[in-house]
């Protein structure tokens, strides 16, 4: 019997792109999947892209994305009759570190945009908020 390859056409990159994203253990230590890699725990979980998957075997991540509730990781399990496509979509709370590679194009532009919003946020670094008021926060309009 042969066996058919098939390949998958991946989408373009865009930048920035996240490459390796660190994040809190997924599941608690006696909650992991039957067939979960042994992983120690709590240790940080590593995703990388084109790595294997952190904690399921034979799977390999292609690429994350950073989104609006999270960041979403798109791996391939390989099986015996082929492959299966997957989504983790890991909320905020659990990731630490992002790690994003870009262009120097990209990297000028996205330096500038950074610089502008930190210049928006400091429109006068003298003022300051006023004491509390009585022990309670004052609410400044």
């Amino acid at each position: 019997m042969t066996q058919q390859t098939r390949t998958l056409q991946l989408p373009e990159v865009i930048f920035p792109r996240v490459v390796r994203l660190v994040t809190d253990p997924i599941y608690p230590r006696d909650q992991r999947p039957d067939d979960a890699v042994e992983v120690v725990w709590p240790a940080p979980l590593n995703w990388v892209v084109s790595a294997n998957h952190p904690f399921i075997k034979n799977a390999t991540i292609l690429n994350m994305y950073v989104e609006d509730m999270g960041v979403s990781i798109y791996y391939l399990i390989k099986k015996e009759n082929g492959v299966e496509g997957r989504r983790h979509l890991l909320p905020y709370k659990l990731v630490r570190l992002i790690d994003e590679e870009m262009t120097p194009e990209v990297f000028i532009t996205e330096m500038t945009i950074a610089e502008e919003n930190k210049l928006d946020d400091d429109d006068d670094p003298d003022e300051k908020p006023p004491p509390p008021a009585n022990g309670q926060p004052t609410v400044v309009s």
